[in-house]
């Protein structure tokens, strides 16, 4: 999938709704619950973010200090 830009055409166009995607984003800001209501919030980075979904789900939770990097472009 590295550097295959229809495929993460294709991934960023299901994300949002799948059910896979919408499972590993809910598990993934299960653990960081405790960590949104800290003075000035928490940093998050995102290594290997793909089409950046799970960026998008952090920020509508209020997580607004997130970055997220990929090695594909």
């Amino acid at each position: 999938m590295l550097n295959n830009p229809q495929e993460y055409k294709r991934m960023a166009a299901v994300e949002q709704n799948h059910w896979w995607y919408r499972v590993l984003h809910k598990k993934s800001l299960i653990p960081l619950t405790p960590f949104s209501k800290r003075e000035g919030g928490i940093k998050i980075l995102d290594a290997g973010c793909g089409t950046g979904g799970l960026l998008l789900k952090l920020q509508a939770a209020g997580y607004n200090n997130t970055l997220g990097t990929d090695i594909s472009t």
